[in-house]
């Protein structure tokens, strides 16, 4: 914005040492020859004296076929990507379009994954969760939910927001 607004915080300066930039594409355990063009809404968390960046990673911007990468920051070292990635993937019937958007939580010593599982809908899904206020076509989103007690190894519990609330579509912000 040119003008500084009221609702703002900040000022911010970008740091180009915490800039993440991937540097070698994933295998994909869906063997459906993705790869990663486009990387955004990344969601940090401080653990073990350590930055771990989730982040999509889609073939183009606003597609689907997203899968969430890891990425760990080092002080000194820089950035690492994740041997395991992607860490989320789809594997699910609510998200074989793509995983998409990760929101990083921690309580408790555990940690909690909310990500958009993007998924196909048919007429007898739209008939059956009618959205009148918003034309859904053949795309559906749903807020899942991933569990993990050492940001590696993830326990995916589905979507957190049943259909007959969300009428096919969800989004991670309203979280």
């Amino acid at each position: 914005y040119k003008e500084e607004s009221t609702w703002a915080i900040g000022p911010f300066t970008r740091d180009e040492s915490l800039t993440f930039t991937a540097r070698e594409q994933w295998a994909d355990p869906t063997n459906t020859d993705w790869t990663t063009s486009s990387i955004f809404n990344p969601s940090l968390i401080f653990h073990n004296g350590q930055l771990v960046l989730f982040y999509r990673a889609s073939p183009g911007m606003e597609s689907t076929a997203s899968r969430i990468g890891m990425a760990v920051y080092v002080p000194g070292t820089g950035w690492s990507d994740s041997q395991e990635n992607p860490v989320i993937y789809p594997t699910q019937d609510n998200e074989l379009y793509g995983c998409e958007d990760p929101k990083i939580y921690q309580k408790d010593g555990r940690y909690f994954l909310f990500y958009n599982g993007v998924f196909p809908i048919d007429r007898d899904d739209a008939t059956a969760y009618p959205s009148p206020n918003f034309q859904i076509e053949n795309l559906g989103c749903d807020i899942n939910l991933a569990i993990s007690d050492d940001l590696r190894s993830w326990t995916k519990l589905g979507p957190i927001v049943p259909h007959q609330v969300s009428r096919l579509w969800c989004k991670g912000a309203v979280i």
